[in-house]
């Protein structure tokens, strides 16, 4: 019984093959009926993915317009705004550069340079593109005015010598007016105001007391030259141009009535500063210099000529705050200085120095005399003046003169017959004399001493 069960089971199972077997050629030829139509070879229904692959090599045609605007100007049909559909598929960029070529506008008194996307752009532009998203560009033309565009040359600060006749042959700035010389350059036009020989800067070069000229820039506060000088008529009318100027320091030495080797009163050195915190240096030019005057001895060089009140140079160095110095040559006719210091003097009455007469109860110093002298040779001066200030020391302190019923306190400047010249209300504390005086006097300065 088990047997019987178990090879029904086997039967039924090989049945089921059978039949899904058959039901699969039965679909394959009915496929194959539907593809054989019109006798055409059938071709199976595609995946997603070539489906995918077929929509992306569609391709999509995009127009757009180009407006052409004479912005000012006219085209040959006289109307100023003229347009040009273009069209492109899929990811193409729009190109209208040789649709401009047949595009020419004209202007009375204008020439026309080119196109740009703005009405008042200062340059054209040499591809006239649009993304291929755009449905529209407008492009305006760029006009360069054929008798209106200058070139403005600023003094910065110095001025043009006009070589006319007129009064007036100072300016501080000039003026070129373009001649119809426009040049083209990479990406538009421009006016150059330079001829082939380089001649601009000859013609129109400024000038500056105590500087030298460099050359002009494109900003007032620039140091640097520019090589070219244009205008963009595109961008404007005229440019500005600023001299660069770089200071020159000048170190002249004055004889004073004298005279050098070469027989000029005067000479005079200069030099060019890189930048204005330069320092001048003359050392090695005043060293070279070789001055005389009859009848007089050169004590060395002061920026003061005036007797008695000069300072003797020896560093000729300047900075940022001076500019032209002049020094001049000092001079003296006395080869010593004697100076006397005398017991006698006087005292302060009312602020003003008043001399005693000669008597019987003069000041003295500790030998019995009524003066003290001292002398010095000319190379014992020090800028310009004969220090006594140790001879000073010593007859002020210990060997002061002494007075009966007076103190003594001190020196006031005088004369040697006793003509107080200054600081007569109190006592010097300095003892210097200028090396133009030959002889020179202190006057002993007394006190009376109250009695009780």
């Amino acid at each position: 019984m088990e047997t019987k069960t178990k090879s029904k089971s086997i039967i039924s199972i090989i049945l089921s093959i059978a039949f899904v077997l058959a039901l699969s050629v039965v679909t394959l030829f009915a496929g194959c009926g539907k593809g054989n139509k019109n006798n055409q070879t059938a071709t199976p229904e595609g995946t997603e993915q070539n489906q995918a692959e077929a929509q992306n090599t569609t391709e999509t045609k995009v127009v757009c317009t180009a407006i052409f605007n004479a912005n000012g100007g006219e085209f040959a049909d006289g109307s100023d705004i003229t347009s040009v559909d273009q069209a492109v598929f899929n990811d193409q960029n729009f190109n209208f550069t040789e649709d401009a070529e047949n595009i020419v506008p004209t202007r009375k008194d204008y020439t026309f340079v080119g196109w740009a996307t703005a009405p008042k752009a200062k340059r054209t532009i040499s591809k006239l593109t649009a993304e291929n998203t755009a449905s529209e560009i407008t492009f305006y033309a760029i006009w360069a005015s054929k008798d209106e565009c200058y070139c403005y040359f600023n003094a910065n600060g110095g001025y043009f010598q006009n070589n006319s006749d007129a009064d007036d042959k100072i300016i501080s700035y000039q003026v070129i007016k373009s001649s119809n010389m426009i040049q083209k350059f990479a990406d538009g036009y421009y006016y150059q105001f330079k001829d082939s020989k380089n001649t601009l800067l000859n013609n129109y070069t400024p000038v500056r007391e105590g500087y030298e000229f460099a050359g002009f820039a494109a900003t007032e506060e620039s140091t640097t030259p520019v090589q070219q000088f244009r205008v963009v008529p595109a961008a404007k009318y005229k440019e500005d141009f600023y001299a660069i100027w770089k200071e020159v320091k000048t170190a002249t030495f004055d004889a004073n009535g004298g005279t050098f080797a070469d027989g000029n009163a005067t000479l005079s050195f200069s030099q060019t500063m890189e930048n204005a915190d330069s320092v001048a240096n003359f050392n090695s030019d005043k060293e070279s210099l070789e001055v005389a005057r009859d009848g007089r001895i050169f004590l060395g060089w002061s920026k003061s000529k005036t007797a008695y009140s000069y300072k003797i140079v020896n560093n000729f160095e300047f900075e940022a705050d001076e500019h032209n110095v002049t020094y001049y040559a000092i001079w003296t006719k006395y080869d010593k200085c004697t100076v006397t210091f005398d017991a006698i003097g006087g005292e302060i009455v009312n602020g003003k120095f008043v001399a005693f007469a000669e008597g019987d109860n003069n000041g003295v110093f500790a030998n019995g005399k009524t003066t003290q002298a001292f002398t010095q040779n000319l190379k014992a001066a020090t800028n310009g003046y004969y220090s006594f200030k140790a001879e000073a020391k010593t007859i002020s302190g210990n060997a002061a003169p002494v007075k009966d019923g007076y103190k003594f306190v001190g020196w006031v400047k005088c004369w040697t017959e006793k003509k107080v010249v200054k600081h007569t209300s109190t006592p010097v504390k300095y003892f210097q004399v200028s090396a133009q005086r030959g002889v020179f006097g202190y006057s002993a300065v007394w006190e009376k001493i109250e009695t009780k």
